[in-house]
């Protein structure tokens, strides 16, 4: 599906590929770590040519991407001058379109750290936003289990039930 087609109808959680997605790196969030400030994560928002988010941010992109984030490495140590000269040398490197795949997430099947982490770092955040977890996918073994278990405890709450109620008593009258 395309980003606009998600942006408008959509609108819901899982497992998504979006087909003309553009990276703008320009207004991606860094998250850092450590006394030397090394990236750890980028929250980029996701864009189109159809879908342009100007004011309040609702599509972003969670990634850990080696390549991107080197490219916004690069972009954070250097100082606002150069920026502007690798801005203007590089943008089709700073403006990506691709194709993006992962596990897409609202605010209520985000963990609270990563909400409250989300919430504090990227400013003009919509109300309704989701996030992309680049690359994520389902766990299908992890869901199996949890399936199986699930029927197991109904197919034994079930047999349970049926052995703990007594069968009814009959009254039988004698014909003497």
């Amino acid at each position: 599906m395309t980003v606009a087609e998600f942006a408008t109808d959509d609108r819901s959680p899982g497992a998504v590929i979006l087909t003309d997605a553009r990276l703008n790196l320009l207004k991606a969030v860094v998250v850092t770590e450590g006394k030397e400030g090394k990236i750890k994560k980028l929250y980029v928002p996701i864009e189109s040519i159809d879908f342009i988010q100007e004011g309040k941010i609702g599509l972003l992109l969670d990634t850990s991407d080696a390549n991107l984030l080197q490219i916004a490495s690069a972009l954070y140590r250097m100082s606002k001058s150069e920026q502007m000269k690798h801005i203007v040398q590089h943008r089709n490197v700073l403006l990506q379109e691709t194709t993006l795949s992962g596990i897409m997430l609202d605010k209520a099947s985000m963990r609270a750290s990563r909400l409250r982490e989300i919430s504090t770092v990227v400013p003009n955040l919509a109300d309704d936003f989701f996030v992309l977890r680049h690359h994520a996918k389902v766990n299908l073994l992890r869901s199996l289990v949890i399936s199986v278990l699930g029927l197991f405890v109904l197919v034994f709450g079930l047999f349970r039930d049926e052995k703990a109620d007594p069968p009814p008593e009959t009254d039988s009258v004698s014909a003497a």
